[in-house]
């Protein structure tokens, strides 16, 4: 293998210690492969042998991203899915976005809860109506409503909890899979 120059040892040095969250054989074969990759451009006679890496720190950031993407996506959870997008979220739109799903997501859980709630309060949990009065969950108000939906709110919550639910999950892993799609060349530099 090919010498290379001595800013090149240091990025490969700065690059194993920022990928310090991943275990030491996984460091090693990154760091490896780069070198081998870094030593074939050298020997191709290419100019700025750094240019496609960026920053160490940057560049590992990039494969730790990518690892917990994969991790989340294999069969972690929605809060695992979403703490892996946040984790490489470098603009506030990726945030909103999330913290969005996670809303969605707690509706969801209430919807079903309220739908299993009905069976011990009837009275108080549904779709109610009255004169100036709109209330969808819960309701003790002084107003006089009508509950419109009777036990069929059961279904209907339950319905509307579960495609809540479902539909954030499968946006957390449609962006997941994306940012993943979209980082995986940038490795490969």
């Amino acid at each position: 293998m090919s010498e290379l120059p001595e800013e090149v040892e240091a990025f490969l040095v700065d690059l194993e210690k920022h990928l310090s969250p991943l275990p030491q054989a996984e460091r090693r074969d990154i760091v490896a492969e780069i070198r081998s990759h870094l030593a074939e451009r050298a020997g191709q006679g290419a100019g700025d042998l750094l240019a496609p890496f960026g920053t160490a720190r940057a560049y590992a950031a990039a494969f730790l991203e990518e690892r917990a993407l994969e991790t989340a996506l294999a069969g972690g959870s929605s809060l695992a899915i979403g703490r892996a997008l946040l984790r490489g979220a470098r603009r506030i739109g990726w945030w909103y976005t999330v913290a969005a799903l996670g809303l969605v997501q707690l509706l969801g859980a209430g919807l079903l809860a309220l739908s299993v709630l009905k069976v011990f309060l009837p009275q108080r949990i549904g779709v109610f109506v009255g004169t100036g009065v709109f209330a969808l969950g819960a309701y003790s108000g002084e107003a006089p409503a009508v509950e419109i939906l009777g036990w069929w709110a059961i279904p209907v919550f339950a319905l509307l909890g579960a495609a809540a639910l479902w539909s954030a999950r499968w946006m957390l892993r449609l962006l997941a899979g994306w940012r993943l799609a979209r980082l995986r060349p940038a490795l490969r530099a």
